[in-house]
């Protein structure tokens, strides 16, 4: 593994940036990825967030509604449109988050975990090459185990059931009508789906392949070895 420092030249007029990816590069979603670190290690935190989120999304949809109803100008309705967007996409990604990791990590994050040392984490991981920098390599290491301990095959076998089942009921309405004006719906759900399935096994085979490496690389690493129990996720 190379850890040189980089090579002054070609463009940066021979000086070093040696400012910590943290301070130069603050970035919108920072907030989000705080609370995927502290999600993981405080799952009571993440449940109140769910329930909080859920009920906030809830009201804002009833109250929207309730003025849709009452406006009777476009002006008035584009208005009340990017409200709701602006004001319910917040929640929805953090209730998203909060329940994708409601699951209880065996390998957490560190909770002391910056963003920016997440994002290089992320890269870390797909790339399969240690920084050197250790603490962005220990949550690579955090991110494989959690990767290695992910299983897809219930939520794949659920998938492909329905496409199974689409095409049945598409195949039946076919028979039954003697073209594809009524099944073609179910036929194209059933691609759709099955598609979905052949892409999510091929993008989980390579995301488990990518992080056997990176953890193979860093476990033989002198004092490398992190508890490596793989996680509990929600395949």
């Amino acid at each position: 593994m190379d850890n040189a420092l980089p090579t002054p030249g070609g463009g940066d007029n021979g000086t070093i940036d040696t400012t910590p990816p943290a301070a130069r590069s603050p970035r919108l979603l920072d907030p989000l990825l705080r609370f995927q670190v502290r999600a993981q290690n405080d799952p009571g935190h993440a449940r109140r967030v769910a329930f909080t989120g859920v009920l906030s999304l809830t009201l804002l949809t009833v109250l929207l509604g309730l003025l849709f109803g009452v406006a009777d100008h476009p002006a008035v309705w584009a208005v009340l449109a990017l409200v709701g967007v602006a004001a319910g996409l917040p929640l929805f990604l953090m209730v998203v988050t909060a329940f994708v990791h409601l699951m209880v990590f065996r390998v957490p994050l560190p909770a002391d975990t910056r963003p920016a040392d997440l994002r290089a984490a992320r890269r870390v991981l797909r790339s399969r090459t240690l920084t050197g920098v250790p603490e962005v390599d220990r949550v690579a290491r955090a991110l494989a185990a959690q990767v290695l301990g992910q299983r897809l095959w219930p939520s794949a076998l659920m998938l492909a059931g329905f496409s199974v089942l689409n095409l049945f009921n598409a195949l039946n309405r076919y028979a039954s009508d003697g073209g594809w004006s009524g099944s073609a719906v179910f036929l194209v759900v059933s691609v759709l789906m099955a598609l979905m399935v052949a892409f999510a096994v091929a993008h989980d085979l390579l995301a488990k392949r990518r992080a056997r490496d990176l953890a193979m690389a860093y476990d033989a690493r002198p004092g490398g070895t992190v508890n490596s129990e793989p996680s509990r996720g929600l395949g």
